[in-house]
């Protein structure tokens, strides 16, 4: 599966590819030609960044030349992270709460 996302405000767009793929594009060159839009205008010239994530075991490369780039993220095995049994954990915590709020309100009856 592809899918093409473009933010509300226009500012850019993202490009999902799988589950597990995600890449973000960069364009610094678009604020330039919006005057009075911005508080404050940024450029980038040159950003190269990598970046691995243990939490949800992902990659992440950032590279941006004159202005335009990409950040591209790989999410490895999200099934098996630390952010899987973290989130497993929070519904969890959610049914449970939820289960007895409902007890709660059927022992009132």
């Amino acid at each position: 599966m592809i899918k093409l996302t473009t933010f509300e405000d226009g500012s850019g767009h993202v490009l999902e590819i799988g589950k597990r793929i995600t890449v973000h594009f960069y364009n610094d060159w678009k604020q330039l030609f919006q005057i009075g839009h911005c508080n404050w205008y940024s450029f980038t010239f040159v950003y190269i960044f990598a970046e691995y994530t243990q939490i949800t075991k992902g990659y992440e490369i950032t590279c941006i030349l004159l202005g335009l780039g990409f950040i591209l993220h790989y999410n490895r095995d999200f099934e098996h992270s630390e952010m899987q049994r973290l989130a497993d954990e929070a519904w969890e915590e959610i049914t449970a709460e939820r289960n007895r709020a409902e007890s709660e309100l059927e022992n009132r009856d």
